[in-house]
């Protein structure tokens, strides 16, 4: 949806694959005017709501994306017709496991004549790139989806805002991808749950994300554990079959819930060590996150029993979430 949005010149132009089970006479040869060999067949197709001629094989998120933005768009079809369930399956595993990225380097061998600051801009708007060592953190910085814009500290970004580091979203992305859930293969869908990730944690916890506050949240720390604590709760909602985890509507709602039994205060109050940029430091910051669960659920203070919290500095907390 938000491709065809950005750019009224973006185009589809490559077909969904939908298989189709037609009826006797569904096919009727015609004449067309001009063409003396090979020969065209029109296709009508009858259905209603109970009875569907076929089903879309691939290409489910674009008709979805099109249907959202314009009902009336047209799309190219690929129609396999009356294929049995075998062709199909061996269809679908073909589409979805040998395709190959080309190197944008190929685009060389086309001899085309383009500008470049041109494309580059319309890639970015699609959240693509030549450049590939921008990749990720270039569209975490501009993307307008993006809670971390403006945030990211690059040389080029001058505002006293450029907290996040570059090796923050890295590594945040990096253990997202380490869980090998399949959606998170494609780029743009990673990337699109964690964008929505961090903005339903920015919109629930609007103090944390302050500068100001010397909140720990934007750290290195902050985001890659704050990101894996939240990946682990949904990846086993997702493998329970319970959270369609490319849906980014679906994916905000159950960031908001685990919310509710997290503390923005833990990211802002003292803590007792600094050093935690460290697998061993990960750990105790992962086990703090699930123990203020814990204590929020028993309706325990937030911080009883986390020894990283300062004790010294809690007195405004000290009253039961």
């Amino acid at each position: 949806q938000n491709y065809f949005r950005t750019d009224a010149q973006n185009t589809i132009p490559t077909g969904i694959i939908v298989s189709l089970k037609l009826p006797r006479g569904a096919l009727k040869p015609v004449r067309v005017a001009n063409v003396d060999s090979g020969s065209f067949q029109l296709l009508t197709i009858s259905y209603d709501d109970n009875k569907k001629p076929g089903f879309i094989v691939d290409g489910q998120h674009r008709v979805l994306g099109m249907n959202e933005f314009d009902p009336n768009l047209r799309v190219n079809v690929v129609g396999p017709l009356n294929a049995d369930d075998m062709e199909i399956a061996f269809q679908f595993l073909v589409i979805n496991n040998k395709a190959t990225k080309v190197s944008t380097d190929h685009i060389r061998a086309l001899a085309l004549d383009y500008k470049r600051d041109e494309l580059d801009g319309r890639l970015r708007n699609v959240r693509l790139n030549l450049d590939q060592r921008i990749g990720t953190l270039g569209f975490a910085d501009h993307d307008e989806a993006s809670p971390f814009r403006g945030l990211v500290d690059w040389p080029s970004n001058r505002s006293p805002r450029k907290v996040v580091k570059p090796a923050a979203i890295e590594a945040a992305i990096a253990d997202i991808q380490r869980r090998k859930v399949r959606e998170f293969n494609d780029e743009d869908t990673v990337l699109t749950y964690f964008f929505t990730v961090w903005d339903a944690v920015r919109t629930s916890w609007p103090n944390a994300w302050e500068p100001k506050t010397r909140s720990r949240l934007l750290s290195k720390v902050g985001i890659v554990c704050m990101s894996g604590y939240i990946t682990d709760a949904l990846v086993s909602a997702y493998d329970w079959g319970d959270l369609d985890i490319s849906d980014p509507d679906a994916v905000r709602v159950r960031v908001k819930q685990l919310l509710v039994n997290q503390e923005e205060q833990f990211w802002v109050v003292g803590w007792t060590s600094t050093s935690l940029d460290t697998r061993a430091g990960r750990d105790i910051v992962l086990e703090s996150l699930s123990l203020v669960a814990r204590n929020k659920r028993a309706d325990l203070p937030w911080f009883e029993g986390i020894d990283l919290v300062d004790v010294n500095q809690l007195d405004e907390f000290a009253e039961p979430a």
